[in-house]
C-alpha cells in the first residue's frame, strides 16, 4: 500500500527517523519504514497535500 498524500509521507519519515514520534503516533517504525520503502522515489511532488478521507459524490 504506497503512501497516499504529503502529510502522510512526512508523518511516515518522523516516525521512521524518530522513536519518540512513533511512540506518540502509536506507528511501529518497521511499518514507516516499510511504506517508505514501497513509495517510488519522486513521487512526493505528484502526492496530493491531503487525501481525503470521504469519497466525493
Amino acid at each position: 500500500m504506497p503512501i497516499r498524500s504529503k502529510k502522510q509521507f512526512k508523518l511516515m519519515q518522523a516516525v521512521a527517523h524518530d522513536p519518540k514520534v512513533a511512540k506518540r503516533t502509536h506507528i511501529a517504525r518497521k511499518d514507516a519504514k516499510e511504506l517508505l520503502e514501497e513509495t517510488p522515489e519522486g513521487t512526493y511532488n505528484k502526492l496530493p497535500e491531503r487525501a481525503d478521507s470521504q469519497e466525493k459524490k
